[in-house]
């Protein structure tokens, strides 16, 4: 998971280190850049681990298949009911309102 992740945050790491690097030049402090990406890095394994422990968690309770999907219909369909409520919100007016309200 971290490596798929940190090739695609190149440009975040490009772009922290000209910072850091103009920082340097003025004088002012920043964190080298192997701290930037060592934290990247933690971050990402730690989500990983949280992830792999979730699904052998719930490995016992859900039934999967070898490729790891949702052999339930009743789980599949709460999960498909969830994911388009989700689109729903995401497309109304309602994120836009709530935003600018809480500003």
């Amino acid at each position: 998971m971290m490596a798929m992740m940190l090739s695609s945050a190149a440009p975040a790491i490009l772009t922290y280190g000209t910072i850091s690097w103009k920082f340097s030049e003025k004088g002012a402090l920043a964190a080298p850049l192997a701290v930037f990406v060592a934290g990247y890095a933690i971050i990402w394994t730690g989500f990983a681990a949280a992830a792999l422990a979730l699904q052998l968690l719930l490995s016992d309770r859900i039934a999967f298949s070898m490729m790891l999907t949702v052999t339930s219909a009743v789980i599949g369909g709460v999960l498909l009911i969830a994911a388009g409520l989700s689109t729903n919100y995401r497309r109304s007016r309602l994120p836009a309102h709530v935003n600018a309200r809480h500003r």
